[in-house]
């Protein structure tokens, strides 16, 4: 018993305050960073309606896995700026029978800067991030390309906040 509380002694002391320091039970956030402002995606795809999903799931994704409210660029400490760079499908399967997709890939691959409004300090980013959604076109499912849409936006948000966490 002596041992295991000498034990526990010794690992809380040498933890630091904050995880930049070392080990540590703190939160690895940046500590002068509480607002981030996430304008409209930007978007030069033919697929129009992908940037609208992609700025609602990146905000939702930023509000519910990270310490930050999400506000407008007049109150923000940071901003967080996403361009759609290449929207691409990609057929993975084919109907022996009709020669028709039988699933398809959607690619999605963006460019994002996160960076601190205060002194224009680059946080994290990234070229060329990108993610993919399947979606089935075919009997039976039938589905259309907004499942696969849906799918890689969301992946694609969750993975971005990842990164903005990594960063850290």
């Amino acid at each position: 018993m002596r041992w295991l509380l000498c034990g526990l002694t010794i690992a809380l002391a040498s933890c630091a305050d904050h995880p930049s320091e070392g080990w540590s039970t703190g939160e690895a956030w940046p500590e002068n960073v509480r607002t981030v402002a996430v304008p409209a995606v930007g978007n030069t795809s033919y697929y129009r309606e992908i940037g609208p999903e992609l700025t609602r799931a990146v905000i939702e994704a930023v509000e519910r896995r990270t310490p930050f409210k999400v506000t407008d660029e007049l109150h923000a400490d940071s901003i967080l700026t996403i361009d759609i760079k290449k929207v691409k499908l990609n057929t993975i399967s084919q109907s022996s029978l009709t020669g028709l997709a039988q699933e398809v890939i959607v690619q999605l691959t963006i460019d994002w800067r996160w960076e601190d409004l205060d002194d224009n300090r680059l946080l994290a980013g990234s070229k060329a991030f990108s993610g993919t959604g399947l979606f089935v076109p075919t009997q039976p499912s039938h589905e259309p390309i907004e499942v696969g849409q849906r799918q890689v936006v969301n992946r694609l948000a969750a993975d971005l906040v990842d990164r903005m966490h990594a960063a850290w």
